[in-house]
């Protein structure tokens, strides 16, 4: 009986042992499948972070796709770059951009001014890529291309749909070759084509002219890495050369924004002390950048050119200028970009632009989304900026007497 009953139990056990076996190695397999072959991990999903959601459905989703998906096996890498594509854009803010590692290895070139392309800063305006400014000089502008152009098609495939660094990067290219573009402009009843050959893209960011004896024409197509030391040599050229110079026409007409301390560099030559910007952090910090040293054009009289595609740091030191030193505001509304971005990078080489902060004028006018309005409108039609009829430097240079 004894026996009897021993064989019984080790009957059990083996049986015990095999589905146990059989149960276990299969949980282990599907594990295996969420961890493969990029070692994906549920444990700590929102570390430090009080986040109240339900990942199951999320796991059930890639359980399903992994197992029963008509191209398995997949690449689990590229699932979970598109969730997290996918993550930042439900967030609803087109300047917060997730870029996968072959996007942002280019993400510092435009400004750093030397890149391969057409020489435009695009943006996402209401699910389309927008035009934000050609840069000067760039082929993008000799072609014809203007601030607020939506760009409907890239060599006939359209942009619908599209994320705007996938656009940007169809755009992109090596010198000399073609790209063309298919184009709604809100003074054209239809879209129409420009083909654009694309060049190698450096550019000087600040530029100036002595008008007559009394006002110097300065322009800054954009804020940097080298626009503070192109500023001071431009200021001390004109300091040097023409000394009678007792007013100014800045002209931020086309600029796109980039570094905010270039932005109050430039500012601080007009401003004699105090706030240029303020800040409102995501954690209710707040801070405000001011004065960076002793100018050489205050109580100088300065006439301020702005259009659709001053956006960013070139709006916020326009209304910096207005506030604080009554500079006359000429041209048509700016673009309205208020928000900063924080550039985070991985160590598999993508990156994160994260906007973390508001940017406002001295006054806390917070820009995004309204733009700043001139004091004076001037608008170009479509035959002045054909002809390189510039009634917006004609007012400015006649407001500035």
């Amino acid at each position: 009986m004894k026996k009897a009953n021993l064989l019984f139990l080790n009957i059990l056990l083996i049986i015990g042992s095999v589905l146990g076996g059989y149960y276990f190695g299969h949980k282990g397999y599907l594990i295996d499948i969420k961890k493969s072959p990029v070692s994906i991990s549920i444990e700590n999903k929102t570390p430090n972070l009080d986040v109240n959601a339900d990942f199951s459905q999320f796991w059930q989703v890639w359980d399903e796709v992994n197992q029963r998906h008509i191209s398995k096996p997949l690449n689990s890498q590229d699932l979970v770059q598109g969730a997290i594509k996918g993550m930042v854009k439900a967030i609803g803010d087109p300047y917060t951009m997730y870029l996968e590692p072959r996007d942002n290895s280019s993400n510092d070139q435009m400004l750093r001014g030397e890149y391969e392309g057409i020489g435009a800063e695009l943006t996402m305006k209401d699910e389309i890529v927008t035009v934000v400014s050609p840069f000067d000089s760039s082929p993008a502008k000799d072609a014809g291309i203007r601030p607020g152009d939506k760009i409907l098609s890239v060599d006939g495939k359209t942009t619908v749909g599209e994320e705007l660094y996938d656009v940007v990067q169809r755009i992109k290219g090596p010198a000399d070759s073609k790209v063309l573009l298919t184009i709604a402009r809100e003074s054209k009843d239809a879209p129409f084509d420009v083909e654009i050959t694309r060049g190698n893209i450096s550019l000087d960011t600040v530029t100036f002219k002595i008008k007559d004896d009394n006002t110097a024409y300065m322009r800054i197509s954009r804020f940097g890495e080298k626009t503070n030391e192109e500023w001071d040599k431009a200021v001390r050229e004109i300091i040097i050369n023409n000394p009678n110079v007792s007013s100014i026409v800045l002209d931020l007409r086309g600029n796109p924004g980039g570094y905010l301390n270039s932005a109050v560099h430039v500012a601080s030559e007009f401003i004699p002390n105090g706030v240029v910007v303020r800040e409102e952090f995501y954690d209710g910090k707040k801070n405000q950048l001011n004065v960076d040293h002793k100018g050489q054009f205050i109580n100088k009289k300065l006439v301020v050119l702005i259009d659709g595609g001053s956006a960013s740091a070139s709006e916020i030191m326009a209304g910096a200028l207005k506030e604080r030193v009554k500079a006359i505001l000429v041209g048509t509304k700016s673009f309205g970009k208020g928000t900063v971005q924080e550039p985070i990078d991985y160590p598999n080489g993508s990156g994160l632009n994260l906007t973390i902060a508001k940017w406002l004028t001295p006054e806390g006018f917070w820009v995004h989304g309204v733009g700043i309005e001139p004091d004076t409108l001037v608008e170009l039609t479509d035959e002045q900026l054909a002809n390189q009829d510039d009634k917006q430097l004609e007012k400015a240079m006649e407001l500035v007497k």
